[in-house]
């Protein structure tokens, strides 16, 4: 592959200092691809050129019989990489509701035919938010129908008339293979070319509507190129250290224990580190308790929710409840309020299920993959009426789930999920001050994504770099933050005249 280059403008005039923005984002892409840089071999200058990215393991090595004249700028070089296929995991058949067929009014006419006020005054607030699921559920079942899922071995676009089609024309075949009547023959060759021509139509009546939804809901545009990678296919064996596990329930355990690794343990945490002092930082004065939660605002939530966001554990998906908006306002306003008043939150709003995404290497290594959380819908439009306001204490539980298969619910030890609220606030209060590390050099922050770079005109320059790194390393021991060394990147931006074209050149160093 090419060295990525910046070239001058037009006016062929030279910017005095390129776009910033331009290397970060190439950056991001590469994380976003989960593509990593394997290139090592450097020129006969000692500079590394050419950047060789893979999602997967690769092993590079100089040829030692170029085909051509080398390019003493970029030696050739030799692959080695073992790319191992899988067999899919299959997906568990399970019971689905139909929202979408629901009888609301019967529905709305059952919530509201409710005694919410009797109903949750007696108990704790677990209690009483386990009293509301269970009507919640009762309801549901009596008026939501279900279906089985099962894996679906037909391409999306297929509808069911074109599948009965196909069924039919199979019936045909297989009659004249066994019989040899020339009139199945014939039906058969119909059918063959029906299936083609509505195949040929529902295959571009699918396409015209991802491209159509491409503004609205650009949720259907991402979910066809996920198919196209296959990125959501879970090999059927999957390891971790020295366990392997074939069925869907281990691969689910594998994960969750894994995942659970990566969070610290309290318990084992050095007090002797450092603590700041707390004492020159000002106080608040605020009550959580003093939140006003009024039904106004909770019905003005539950009916701005994203119909397209599917349950988290406690099942029910946004449509359920935007349908219902103006029926589950007031019980739950109340259980908002009790859990406001007591200072406690329900079990079941923090919990989540934990869907695995494929990061880099091979697919069936439960350490390639990062957590992302599915919360429950109620709990995020919790979560969203005090987004101005701060727990003292969060303490989660998860479950990992793919294909159907769920592992058991663990307890984390520290953090927060990955798709909340309020998570990405939390961390940025908690490293709000890691500014002050930085002494000599310039930085971007975006949450957990920092990046530090100074221009290096002397060896003084570098070491001024390097101590800011390193208090910035002290700075995460001292607050518990482990950094993810495999993350981490160094790159060296270099400015030379090509000799061949009488132009600047921009190159970098990964």
């Amino acid at each position: 592959m090419s060295a990525i280059k910046w070239l001058p403008s037009t006016d062929g005039l030279l910017p005095s200092t390129p776009p910033s923005n331009m290397f970060s984002n190439f950056i991001d892409t590469l994380g976003i691809c989960n593509l990593s840089q394997f290139n090592s071999i450097s020129n006969r200058h000692g500079k590394i050129l050419d950047l060789i990215l893979s999602n997967d393991s690769l092993f590079l090595s100089s040829c030692p019989d170029p085909l051509v004249p080398e390019d003493f700028h970029h030696p050739s070089l030799v692959f080695h990489f073992d790319f191992t296929m899988t067999d899919k995991l299959t997906t568990l058949s399970r019971i689905v509701y139909q929202y979408a067929k629901g009888n609301y009014d019967a529905i709305r006419s059952a919530l509201s035919n409710t005694d919410w006020s009797s109903l949750l005054h007696d108990g704790n607030v677990d209690e009483v938010v386990g009293k509301f699921y269970t009507l919640l559920y009762q309801i549901r079942d009596a008026h939501i129908p279900q279906r089985r899922k099962k894996d679906y071995k037909f391409p999306p676009w297929y509808n069911t008339a074109l599948i009965k089609l196909i069924k039919e024309k199979h019936k045909f075949f297989t009659k004249h293979k066994i019989y040899g009547n020339l009139c199945d023959l014939a039906t058969f060759q119909l059918l063959r070319e029906r299936v083609t021509e509505v195949e040929k139509c529902c295959y571009n009546s699918y396409i015209a509507k991802i491209e159509s939804s491409i503004n609205t809901n650009p949720k259907v545009f991402w979910s066809y190129i996920k198919s196209k990678r296959v990125s959501n296919n879970f090999p059927s064996t999957m390891s971790y250290i020295d366990s392997t596990r074939d069925s869907g329930q281990g691969i689910c355990e594998l994960f969750s224990s894994y995942f659970k690794s990566t969070f610290l343990d309290p318990s084992h945490s050095n007090n002797s580190m450092f603590h700041p002092n707390l004492s020159s930082y000002p106080t608040s004065s605020c009550d959580i308790r003093s939140i006003e939660i009024d039904p106004a605002t909770v019905r003005k939530h539950l009916k701005s929710l994203d119909l397209n966001k599917s349950a988290g554990p406690d099942q029910l998906p946004a449509l359920f409840i935007v349908k219902c908006a103006d029926q589950l306002t007031f019980p739950i306003t109340l259980l908002f309020q009790r859990s406001m008043c007591e200072g406690v939150v329900p079990s079941i709003w923090k919990s989540a299920f934990i869907s695995p995404i494929h990061k880099k290497g091979p697919k069936d290594k439960v350490e390639n993959y990062r957590p992302i959380s599915k919360l429950c819908l109620i709990a995020k439009v919790f979560e969203r009426i005090v987004y101005n306001q701060l727990y003292n204490t969060l303490h989660l539980s998860q479950a990992v789930v793919l294909s159907g298969f769920s592992s058991s619910w663990v307890e984390i030890p520290s953090g927060v999920p990955q798709g909340s609220l309020l998570g990405p606030l939390l961390f940025v209060i908690f490293i709000n001050d890691i500014n002050t590390c930085i002494h000599h050099s310039k930085y971007q922050l975006f949450a957990d994504d920092m990046k530090i770079y100074k221009s290096i005109t002397s060896p003084v320059d570098a070491s001024l770099l390097q101590e800011d790194i390193w208090r910035i390393s002290d700075y995460c021991k001292h607050n518990h933050l482990d950094l993810n060394i495999s993350k981490c990147s160094v790159i060296t931006f270099t400015l030379f005249t090509c000799l061949k074209c009488n132009k600047f050149i921009f190159i970098f160093h990964l």
